[in-house]
């Protein structure tokens, strides 16, 4: 009995594991991240800047096996008050 059960779950394994074995798969990402933190330094003349950030790139050899690259580009003010930043 446990023989019939563990062929019924293997065919149906293999049957439904067909379609994704077709799926097509991209050889190049280019994903946009956004990221946001506010400092609040505990410096009297400084108040709380803002940095954010960046995006990235993938490049996919197989299916299952690529190549991440992650670029953050963080700037900031100086929060200085009364100071223009250039």
């Amino acid at each position: 009995m446990k023989s019939r059960i563990l062929v019924a779950v293997a065919a149906l394994l293999a049957v439904f594991s067909i379609p994704a074995a077709a799926q097509e798969y991209p050889k190049l990402e280019v994903p946009i991240g956004f990221s946001f933190v506010n400092v609040y330094p505990d410096i009297t003349p400084i108040t709380s800047f803002n940095i954010f950030g960046g995006g990235g790139f993938v490049y996919n050899f197989l299916p299952m096996i690529g190549i991440k690259t992650d670029f953050q580009g963080y700037t900031q003010g100086s929060g200085v008050k009364g100071c223009v930043d250039p």
